[in-house]
């Protein structure tokens, strides 16, 4: 947020979606925490990864569920759409009908637009925090 603190208006911006997608998205806290941590190691940024580490924990993710996002492979079907979803966004802007489908069992039309928000906004917020040089905090 320092950096983000350098331009004000930007920040205002900026927080008022981040505000909705963290805080009152329609999509579970645990969905989201799959979606970030994944568009974090697509976009290698420690930073992000890092938070929401802590994040994925607190919604109950497991050591070996956060591994896996790094893989890809996890073997419920609903946490795969997940990936599957940050993964065809990331490489081809958008998603396959089967993966739209395949979260249509899981996931409702705002929900869906939500997810696609989030990897959206994280992947944006990726690209400033690695092109700015944001590095992890140390200390307390």
């Amino acid at each position: 947020m320092s950096t983000l603190a350098r331009h004000p208006d930007l920040a205002e911006a900026y927080l008022a979606l981040g505000v909705h997608l963290n805080f009152r998205s329609t999509s579970s806290h645990r969905a989201r925490e799959f979606v970030v941590l994944r568009v974090a190691h697509r976009r290698r940024n420690s930073y992000i990864w890092s938070a929401h580490v802590r994040s994925a924990v607190a919604q109950g993710l497991s050591d070996l569920e956060i591994e896996a996002v790094r893989s890809g492979q996890l073997p419920d079907a609903w946490d795969q759409a997940l990936i599957a979803a940050v993964d065809e966004l990331d490489e081809r802007s958008e998603l396959t009908d089967r993966t739209w489908a395949t979260l249509g069992e899981f996931l409702d039309e705002r929900q869906r637009m939500d997810l696609i928000f989030t990897v959206g906004c994280f992947t944006m917020l990726s690209f400033a925090y690695n092109a700015f040089g944001v590095q992890l905090e140390t200390g307390p």
